[in-house]
């Protein structure tokens, strides 16, 4: 039944109605939310960014624990029926949606900051458009992004209330890396079906840089975000300039390998985290 959901779905709509749900699955992919996370936490709401970085992060060591322990193939690598659209975004094994996963995190902790009815409904909306998209795209099953939204939301909360535990306790942030380790376990399963370990690595990556960047910027830096419009617009172009350079930069000079893997995903979030803030303070950007 699964695979045939996936199959008729793929297929009913015309590939203009595909294209824009291809725009949908977008605003969930990983640099998307790392955007956001970052406009929040350097321009608008430093206290969300960084719940919004934290969890997030935490996030992606969640959907490289689940999917390597599953290890379920794509639709597409089962049935030659299904209708594929965006097949690049496709990385890692299909249970469960790391895209329906970082829509229903981002939404869960975002609806919490807004008390109007119609908002939350907006915000909640997003998280199942993104799950629908991803069936219409020909790369999940139902159980992956129903899977999804459970462990997403489910994660917004506690993850929440993790962040209200330890955030008067700079070494306590170090509970966020749980995700990323627990991670790494399902790699040393052996099976028919191999781990796959790039996503795993990238979320290690993220998470000690962003764990460790929040550590240092609470001790030592603790920047604010004041400034004018103008001032917080150029301040989130420099920034996402600078990290883009930077990720570009690691990658053609550094090895592909699982280590260096690590460190140029360590490097990214610790910039987000600590670096820009740093750069902010520093020369009154």
């Amino acid at each position: 039944m699964n695979i045939i959901i996936t199959e008729f779905l793929s297929n009913l709509f015309p590939i203009y109605i595909k294209y824009i749900f291809e725009a949908i699955t977008m605003l969930a992919e990983q640099y998307t939310v790392v955007v956001i996370a970052c406009m929040i936490y350097w321009c608008i709401n430093k206290d969300l960014g960084r719940r919004l970085s934290l969890i997030l992060s935490g996030g992606i060591g969640f959907n490289g624990f689940f999917k390597n322990v599953f290890r379920v193939p794509r639709p597409f690598d089962i049935s030659d029926k299904v209708s594929v659209l965006r097949k690049s975004t496709a990385t890692g094994y299909s249970f469960p949606s790391g895209h329906t996963q970082n829509a229903s995190v981002l939404a869960g902790i975002l609806k919490n900051k807004f008390t109007r009815k119609s908002i939350r409904a907006v915000i909640i909306t997003y998280a199942f458009l993104v799950a629908f998209s991803r069936l219409v795209l020909g790369v999940h099953y139902l159980t992956d992004v129903i899977a999804a939204l459970i462990i997403g939301f489910g994660w917004a909360y506690f993850g929440n209330k993790l962040y209200e535990a330890v955030k008067e306790n700079t070494f306590k942030y170090l509970w966020f890396l749980v995700p990323a380790f627990l991670s790494i376990i399902p790699l040393f399963i052996k099976g028919t079906i191999p781990p796959q370990s790039n996503d795993v690595f990238t979320g290690v990556g993220i998470s000690l840089g962003a764990v460790l960047g929040t550590m240092l910027e609470v001790k030592y830096i603790s920047f604010t975000i004041e400034g004018s419009i103008k001032r917080r617009i150029i301040r989130f172009v420099l920034g996402i300039l600078l990290l883009l350079l930077l990720l570009s930069g690691l990658k053609a000079v550094l090895p592909d390998t699982s280590a260096m893997r690590v460190l140029r995903y360590f490097c990214v979030g610790i910039f987000a985290s600590c670096g820009m803030p740093f750069l902010i303070k520093k020369f009154s950007i």
